[in-house]
């Protein structure tokens, strides 16, 4: 039941993440104002798919500080990599294809490095962990 509630929570945090940047983004200009427009420009190409690798961290060391495992983060891993190509092959047509496919890629490794790190941050005791 934790490694669930896990990556519920990992895949609700890297949503949040990603929707508050990409507001962030569109609000300071780097992004057009319409999601159906095409990006083709290299800069905020490039801060799309560091965003995407922040939140893919973060929501790995969440799913597995939830589950207290750090498999977690592979199954919010592989939940991630599901929905990330369903999304990618949605807006194939307006980003260049070296994004989709590097925001692919990186979903599934960056998430597990996320849950190592919660791992090792708990296996270093109460004061690495706040308690």
């Amino acid at each position: 039941m934790r490694t669930t509630l896990g990556v519920i929570a990992g895949f609700v945090v890297w949503s949040v993440l990603w929707l508050c940047a990409n507001y962030a983004l569109r609000s300071g200009g780097m992004l057009p104002a319409s999601q159906t427009a095409p990006i083709t420009a290299a800069t905020p190409v490039l801060a799309l798919l560091i965003v995407s690798t922040v939140c893919s961290v973060i929501a790995g060391y969440t799913a597995a500080r939830v589950a207290h495992v750090a498999v977690a983060a592979v199954f919010l891993g592989v939940v991630l990599l599901v929905v990330g190509i369903v999304v990618q092959m949605k807006y194939w047509s307006l980003m260049p294809q070296w994004y989709s496919i590097a925001f692919i890629i990186l979903l599934l490794p960056m998430t597990v490095a996320g849950g190592r790190m919660a791992a090792r941050s708990s296996m270093a005791g109460p004061a690495a962990i706040g308690a």
